[in-house]
């Protein structure tokens, strides 16, 4: 966004439609395995329209004019929904894994891997806070061979 979120909009803008499925974006064939849409063809083509029709008027509109206002405007809306609606899945993708945190591996770790162990060790609360976790993210498998479980008593903790 160095060049600003009305930019964006305008060049390559990135909305999901609710309720639509690919199949709406070419009726009367549907495509193998696709979700069944949540509305009919008829709202879907509406707001395919609709939203096609927006992004070619950010393209010719005189950017003073009501119709680019107005493009804009339903643009903002339509990528804000899709910003909503993404927020989770963005956020636990976040956890799969951390690329900053590079104490036990050049590729990151995994906040959610981390986490998971404590789960899976099924200690007590007590014992819980003495279980320190270091985990290493590797983005292929070539590296599997040197991830595995470890464990190591110490006598401040496991």
């Amino acid at each position: 966004l160095a060049k600003g979120e009305e930019h964006a909009l305008a060049q390559k803008p990135v909305v999901i439609l609710p309720g639509l499925n690919h199949s709406d974006f070419c009726p009367g064939f549907d495509v193998p395995g696709d979700l069944p849409a949540e509305v009919d063809q008829e709202a879907a083509t509406t707001t395919i329209g609709e939203v096609t029709a927006a992004f070619l008027k950010l393209q010719v509109a005189p950017p003073a004019g009501a119709a680019h206002a107005t493009a804009l405007a339903l643009m903002r809306a339509k990528a804000a929904w899709t910003r909503d609606f993404m927020a989770p899945y963005l956020k636990a993708q976040e956890l799969e894994r951390n690329r900053t945190d590079l104490a036990d591996s050049a590729e990151g770790a995994s906040p959610f891997c981390a986490r998971a162990q404590h789960i899976v060790a099924g200690l007590s609360k007590e014992d819980d806070v003495r279980l320190r976790v270091r985990d290493g993210f590797h983005v292929d498998s070539s590296n599997l061979e040197h991830c595995h479980p470890n464990w190591t008593i110490a006598a401040d903790g496991l």
